[in-house]
């Protein structure tokens, strides 16, 4: 027409191609309604579908997305075609604005219900690892937030063509596509960004603060406490062997007591972890096996280990004694499990 029209007025067509791009936005409304509702219908379905079947409905779900965000894009693409004829638009684009509006708000809940989903069902997948179920419906979350984005990246694209403030929208969709490009983003998405992070941050504080500071109290409480019940018992146990007939070496002396004190300390950091919220069981379990590795590693020092376990019981010298050993001949200034210190030694 527009053609046409170069070369003289043509009242006739322009009349005919006005009444049919006129007629053409509400059956574009319409078919974007049924749309919409078959895409409902659809999801409605996952109710009752086992976690099998989840992962079908929600490729079938896209494909319908897909084909609602191709109507979309026609929609603008229409009124853009009215307006390069002369038309009057503003209708038209309204109740288009309201669509995108509306379609942009229903996928924003969307958007966050589907990452607190997945946020859940990761957690639960780590706790029952083994439990396929949870595994289908991850994919099937995972998938379902996929379709979300890009269908609000698809809408947010055509209200930024029609100068529509999506800041509030696009700083979600960074966040939960974790896409931070500069484009991606925008100041005002990065202002919003910052503001939630600052939100969140004071929210936390608000809400989870006073209780862990209480628990970093308690925590440091605790630790002080048996810090100085290990000083208790090691004074305690060192005057009742010095009082007591036990004829111990100074080996077995200072073992005891510094067993027994070093071990009244790690009751207390185990106390001090629980409050934490550590579970004790897998972490003493962890333990056991690193101190199985280490076990091998360190083969020559268990071998001096259990050379020292003998001595303790066995006592061939103690300190202070003139020993002469492999031809080293010296008094022991020092014992341990594993060594023995000669001072003023000579050889031989």
């Amino acid at each position: 027409m527009l053609e046409q029209e170069k070369k003289g007025k043509q009242p006739e067509l322009r009349r005919e191609v006005e009444a049919l791009l006129s007629s053409v936005p509400p059956s574009l409304w319409s078919y974007i309604n049924r749309l919409r509702d078959e895409i409902d219908t659809v999801r409605a379905s996952r109710t009752k579908a086992t976690a099998k079947e989840r992962p079908a409905i929600e490729n079938k779900v896209a494909r319908l997305t897909k084909r609602l965000d191709r109507m979309y894009e026609m929609s603008l693409a229409h009124v853009e075609k009215m307006a390069q004829v002369g038309l009057e638009t503003k209708k038209v684009r309204g109740e288009l604005i309201l669509l995108l509006a509306e379609r942009a708000k229903e996928l924003s809940g969307r958007i966050a219900l589907a990452t607190g989903r997945i946020a859940d069902l990761e957690a639960l997948r780590k706790e029952i690892p083994d439990d396929t179920d949870v595994s289908k419906l991850l994919v099937a979350s995972v998938k379902n937030l996929d379709t979300n984005t890009s269908s609000m990246e698809a809408v947010l694209s055509l209200m930024e063509a029609l100068e529509l403030d999506t800041t509030v929208y696009r700083a979600q969709l960074v966040e939960a596509t974790s896409d931070f490009g500069v484009e991606a983003i925008g100041t005002g998405a990065a202002v919003d960004l910052a503001g939630r992070a600052i939100e969140r941050v004071t929210s936390w504080l608000v809400d989870d603060g006073p209780k862990i500071f209480f628990k970093l109290i308690l925590i440091v409480g605790i630790l002080y406490l048996f810090l100085f019940a290990k000083r208790l018992v090691r004074a305690g146990l060192e005057k009742a062997i010095d009082a007591s007939n036990l004829n111990l070496s100074q080996l077995a002396h200072r073992m005891i007591v510094s067993t027994v004190s070093n071990l009244v300390l790690i009751f207390g950091l185990l106390i001090a972890l629980s409050q934490l919220g550590i579970r004790l069981g897998p972490l003493l379990a962890g333990l056991g096996i690193a101190g199985f590795i280490v076990g091998f590693a360190l083969q020559d020092t268990l071998s001096n280990f259990a050379s020292g376990i003998m001595i303790l019981l066995y006592r061939p010298y103690d300190v202070g004694d003139l020993i002469d050993v492999a031809g080293v001949y010296g008094q022991v200034d020092k014992m341990s499990l594993v060594s023995t210190t000669i001072s003023h030694w000579t050889t031989r």
